[in-house]
């Protein structure tokens, strides 16, 4: 029960940094990013880090923080729900393909952007049950990511 007690509050948490962001307080929504993954490792919930390390790695790109960004989105390629569902290893190769661009590592940003394109995307299965956070990304949204990237 506690472990899905924080689980959830890790979820409200990273609800509530994106809501900062849109209000444009940025300092505000990486201290709400820090406790849900705090929430998130305590839980021991893969789901919630995904989905904190996504947030950070897009919030860090934001900010200029690219090596953040960049350590971020590794991170959550490393996680267990990454590793388990190629949906989530593709948003996770696309968010480090924009980190390794926005360092200046071209090579292996299209290396990212290749194997989101060719593997990860393609072995997906649409019809998995799957949190709602997610259900933008897809198709439109890894072109959007490979744009950015190139």
């Amino acid at each position: 029960m506690r472990r899905r007690l924080l689980s959830l509050a890790s979820h409200y948490a990273a609800s509530a940094a994106w809501s900062c962001v849109d209000a444009r307080q940025r300092d505000r929504a990486r201290v709400h990013l820090n406790d849900a993954l705090r929430m998130a490792g305590m839980a021991q919930d893969p789901m919630a880090q995904l989905r904190v390390w996504n947030s950070t790695a897009m919030l860090a790109h934001q900010r200029h923080e690219y090596g953040e960004g960049l350590a971020a989105s590794q991170a959550a390629q490393a996680t267990t729900a990454a590793r388990r569902d190629p949906l989530f290893a593709s948003l996770a190769h696309a968010r480090t393909a924009i980190g390794h661009a926005s360092c200046g590592d071209r090579k292996s940003a299209l290396r990212s952007v290749g194997y989101v394109e060719s593997a990860a995307l393609a072995k997906a299965d649409p019809t998995a049950r799957r949190p709602p956070w997610i259900a933008l990304y897809g198709p439109a949204e890894l072109a959007a990511l490979t744009a950015i990237v190139h």
